[in-house]
């Protein structure tokens, strides 16, 4: 023994470490396990130390001509010897440790008895030998018999901890199998990659719509179904995934193994467990059906629009440029359709349409219904011809978005030849209107001329009714009285229709007795009645007033009316009138 000396088992777990530490941050397949062994060697030469002092056994701390390992380089090294295997996870004392296998479940339960247990039992057998308590042979009886029921009870332990474990993992991989079973049934195509990258599930509905089997891409990379155009648009999903971004659904293309695009809509998720990502799953529905019949549609909607027999043209809300136009307003306005690609819409309206133009774009920022003049303009809109030939329109327009760019869809209609038909159906309306009034004027005049002699002859007659006649004569003049008063009320219909006609008819609102008039106009239809073999009654409630106020005249004319009417039109019986 050499006071102050380093003990040879000291420098021989120093260079076993210092070699385990060089290996350790390159640790992988033989050099891990080589760590391993430099680790545990330097354990079990540092453990032997520890145990030698603690029973007294100064062989267990070193050669007996060298120096041993003091007591505390003991402890130091045995813990410098944990911290090494812990310090690689995937290292094989920390991977058996702390995996959740059979056998990590066993080292996890005999390893504790077996360091610390079995050490603590020996001691203290030995310590009842020394002490004279029992002799040798039973020290060891009872050595043996403490380690075989602690080794017992951890056996009966670990084998409840591992049926336990095994129904769990039987019951994980039903659970596996089952939701294996959906994915696989899936119609949708369901494929999971790990957090590398790597494909690592692959479903029947995946295999449908690649080409690909399980067995050919699972381990490829995600990358391997995208075309090389979208490689940038795939890293950038890979990394939103990864920071816990939500994806959402989104339109792509995705690459068949004979090399073909598909067009298909995908949805990427993460992968937890224990509250760390350990992958990405990705739901691809097929959307080549609903892609081809949106590209059908988009074609019908440009054959609409190209062959609409009405000129049609798209532009640029901001800017004002012409971006389409149908083929009907190349065929009208003159211009190819690549020189109105290069025109505004202000180069289709005559220049001094201009600031009306502006002001119908500012009032209408939402497009406009069809109408013959534009807000902000005292006459119909227009457009002007590449030869010149200036034109009256009628303008539809309604706003969309095309190619990502806000445009107004419009549409024009030719008025011109409507409106001239408008002005000439104006003046011949103005014309009609003219001989109306000019024949109104002439029945009124005519009337007049008439009503002067007419009264005359009811004057005349009159007096002939005052004087002596007989009963025959005043039959007869009283007939001439009736008549000359009937001639005289069509001679003031006329008039009334000729007042109609102008505008001119007023009426003469007074008191009157509606009893007399009433009787009055019946009397005057009784004759008619009397020829024709009818009976005609006036029925007068008695809750009805006599003196009211209106036109008795216009009502004369109107109850005359409707009663010559009924009479006319009744074969036999009578006619009442109830008031």
């Amino acid at each position: 023994v050499h006071p102050g000396r380093l003990a040879a088992q000291t420098a021989i777990v120093f260079i076993c470490l210092g070699f385990a530490l060089l290996f350790l941050n390159h640790a992988a397949g033989t050099r891990r396990r080589l760590v391993g062994v430099l680790t545990g060697l330097s354990f079990l030469i540092a453990l032997f130390a520890a145990i030698g002092y603690g029973y007294g056994v100064s062989r267990l701390a070193g050669v007996p001509s060298l120096t041993p390992i003091a007591l505390h380089t003991a402890v130091t090294l045995l813990m410098l010897c944990a911290g090494i295997a812990a310090a690689d996870p995937r290292g094989v004392f920390v991977e058996v440790l702390t995996s959740e296998g059979p056998g990590s479940v066993v080292a996890r339960r005999l390893l504790p008895t077996c360091i610390v247990l079995f050490p603590i039992f020996g001691w203290v057998e030995l310590q009842g030998e020394r002490q004279g308590l029992y002799p040798q042979t039973t020290g060891l009886s009872l050595f043996v018999l403490l380690s075989t029921v602690v080794l017992a009870l951890a056996v009966l332990s670990l084998a409840k901890r591992l049926n336990r474990v095994e129904l769990e993992r039987r019951a994980a991989a039903a659970r596996e199998r089952r939701l294996g079973a959906l994915v696989d049934a899936s119609n949708e195509a369901i494929a999971s990659a790990d957090a590398d990258g790597v494909i690592t599930t692959w479903n029947r509905a995946s295999e449908e719509l690649y080409g690909y089997t399980e067995a050919e891409i699972v381990g490829q990379p995600v990358s391997a179904l995208s075309p090389p155009e979208k490689g940038a648009e795939q890293r950038q999903l890979l990394q939103a995934v990864a920071r816990g971004e939500a994806t959402g659904e989104f339109d792509t293309q995705r690459l068949h193994k004979d090399g073909s695009l598909l067009d298909v809509s995908v949805t990427v998720s993460r992968i937890m467990e224990a509250g760390s990502q350990i992958g990405s799953c990705a739901v691809t529905h097929d959307i080549r059906q609903r892609v081809r019949a949106l590209r059908s549609s988009e074609e019908r909607y440009r054959l609409l629009f190209e062959h609409n027999p009405q000129p049609m043209l798209a532009y640029d809300r901001q800017t004002l440029q012409i971006v389409a136009v149908s083929n009907a307003m190349v065929a009208n306005y003159g211009y190819s359709r690549e020189e109105f690609l290069t025109m505004t819409i202000h180069d289709l309206v005559p220049p001094g349409d201009i600031d009306a133009l502006l002001a119908y774009l500012a009032a209408n920022p939402n497009g406009v219904r069809p109408g013959p003049v534009l807000e902000g303009m005292d006459h119909p809109a227009r457009h002007q011809h590449k030869d010149g030939t200036i034109i009256d329109i009628e303008v539809a327009s309604d706003n969309l978005d095309l190619d990502g760019r806000e445009c107004r869809i419009v549409l024009y209609h030719d008025v011109t030849e409507r409106n001239k038909a408008v002005a000439q159906l104006a003046v011949a309306r103005d014309q009609a209107v003219e001989a109306s009034n000019m024949k109104s004027a002439f029945l009124a005049n005519v009337s007049h001329e008439i009503r002067t002699p007419m009264n005359g002859v009811i004057g005349m007659n009159e007096l002939l009714l005052d004087s002596e006649l007989t009963d025959e004569q005043r039959e007869y003049a009283e007939q001439v009285t009736r008549s000359g008063e009937q001639m005289l009320a069509i001679i003031n219909d006329i008039l009334d229709i000729a007042k109609i006609e102008t505008g001119h008819l007023e009426l003469d609102i007074t008191d009157f007795d509606l009893h007399e008039t009433m009787d009055g106009t019946c009397s005057l239809a009784g004759a008619q009645a009397r020829a024709k073999g009818l009976r005609l009654d006036l029925q007068i409630g008695s809750d009805v007033p006599r003196r009211v106020r209106g036109d008795g005249r216009r009502l004369h004319q109107v109850v005359l009316n409707l009663v010559s009417n009924a009479i006319k039109f009744t074969s036999s019986g009578g006619v009442t009138v109830r008031v």
